[in-house]
């Protein structure tokens, strides 16, 4: 059994840290047994910090809750669930390890403008025939 999915989703920008309940999903290659002792809450950690819950969305998915934001700094942030935390529901099998990452950020870097805009497409050459504008 994998992690297949997640919310936030690996390589996704987030404009604000996903919420301490709820804002962290897992979706699962197969169905998980469902059983307290079958299920490590804290195995699920972003940035180092461990969740303190979890609530089942459905057979094959799960939503993690933390007591305190994980995200403290804009940034790239490291989601990781460890081997073991969960088992395979049709035969106890461990879950194998997971890592992801996303990106915190503000404000997004976006083009905001390119020269030229129309016209053939120019050469890379010294001198450059073209800029790109970016905002913060």
């Amino acid at each position: 059994m994998s992690v297949v999915g997640s919310q936030p989703a690996d390589g996704a920008v987030v404009t604000s840290p996903p919420a301490l309940v709820g804002g962290y999903r897992v979706d699962l290659s197969q169905p998980f047994s469902q059983a307290p002792a079958d299920i490590v809450a804290g195995g699920f950690q972003v940035n180092g910090v461990s969740a303190t819950g979890y609530t089942i969305v459905d057979a094959d998915t799960l939503q993690f809750i933390f007591s305190a934001q994980p995200v403290t700094a804009q940034g790239l942030q490291t989601m990781t669930l460890a081997s073991g935390s969960l088992k395979r529901q049709s035969d106890g099998n461990p879950l194998q390890a997971w890592t992801a990452s996303f990106r915190y950020d503000l404000l997004p870097l976006q083009v905001t403008g390119a020269l030229p805009v129309t016209g053939p497409a120019c050469s890379c050459r010294s001198p450059p025939c073209g800029s790109i504008s970016t905002r913060r």
